[in-house]
């Protein structure tokens, strides 16, 4: 009656289960033991590779997936985010089953863990039960790895791919902040104004003007630069005018304050959202992971409503 899988992104890699309180102590046995002594059987290891290399074929089909690859291509340059997290064919087709062991060993060390755990246990039980579980965890000697920071580019820069589909999916974006950066929840305001069904690009873009089937904001930080993108998906004769629709809601923004019931009704939606959002116990336990491992405090979830409040219109 539970689950047990493995995650991998562009900043962190790991694992998560859901389980009963009732079978805590089997669970912790399983998932220390996927931890500490990984098989990366060689059967399974050419298996997943081929899914992978499927995936990667299927994925040429998708618009959505093709433009934000090629946004990122474009908007990093040669820093790490610019590459898929699937890989590319020539990539998968290279890599040996001993690259996994070798970079499980690097990475996956005490100094680079963090182990969440929300729901029906005792916090004093758990810890010990958790130390228990990993002490035969081997200690390495861990840094982050010494990466180039993303630069802002110099001129505009644009690339197109073209297929026959009568579609045209367009992201227009800019460098945003890392996950401790000053603006970084001025930047999640000002996007949540621009996105949602309520917000100034739908309303304006596809209310309005009828030029857009889906139209979005994105705001992402990281632990380098993220990104700041306005999304939409449009018919090919309508895509001058939606790029055009596009840069006068950005120029618009950054040259009238947002009004004080608009600036209102979005931060409240936010904070509504983001609690909703935690009342599930796997996502709370993420959210406490990923904060601690990133620098940002594993109690970092309970400033938020906070740090969301005190953004103003300047």
């Amino acid at each position: 009656a539970g689950s047990l899988d493995a995650f991998s992104g562009k900043d962190s890699f790991g694992i998560k289960a859901k389980l009963l309180s009732r079978f805590l102590d089997k669970g912790l046995n399983l998932i220390s033991d996927v931890i500490l002594n990984p098989s990366f059987d060689e059967s399974e290891f050419e298996k997943k590779k081929k899914d992978m290399f499927l995936a990667i074929k299927n994925q040429d089909d998708e618009l959505t997936h093709l433009v934000s690859n090629l946004f990122n291509q474009i908007l990093y340059q040669k820093h790490p985010y610019s590459r898929d997290v699937l890989g590319t064919k020539e990539s998968i087709g290279s890599i040996k089953k001993e690259d996994l062991s070798e970079f499980y060993k690097k990475f996956a060390v005490p100094e680079n863990l963090v182990f969440a755990v929300v729901g029906d246990v005792n916090s004093g039980d758990i810890s010990v039960k958790v130390e228990n579980a990993f002490k035969n965890l081997k200690k390495g000697t861990f840094s982050v790895p010494e990466i180039s920071k993303p630069l802002l580019p110099e001129t505009n820069k644009s690339s197109t791919i073209y297929r026959e589909k009568k579609q045209a999916h367009i992201l227009f974006g800019f460098l945003g902040v890392d996950n401790h950066g000053p603006d970084r929840y001025a930047l999640e305001v000002l996007s949540n104004v621009l996105s949602g069904q309520g917000g100034r690009l739908f309303m304006e873009l596809r209310d309005k003007q009828s030029l857009a089937y889906s139209v979005t904001s994105i705001n992402q930080s990281r632990m380098d630069k993220g990104f700041l993108a306005a999304y939409i998906g449009t018919s090919p004769e309508k895509m001058d005018k939606a790029i055009e629709g596009i840069k006068n809601e950005l120029i618009k923004i950054t040259q009238e304050k947002v009004g004080d019931e608009e600036l209102e009704r979005t931060k409240k939606s936010m904070i509504g959202n983001f609690e909703i959002g935690l009342q599930k116990r796997g996502a709370l336990a993420s959210e406490i992971a990923f904060s601690e491992r990133y620098g940002l405090g594993f109690d970092s979830y309970k400033k938020y409503a906070g740090n969301i409040s005190a953004v103003t219109s300047e």
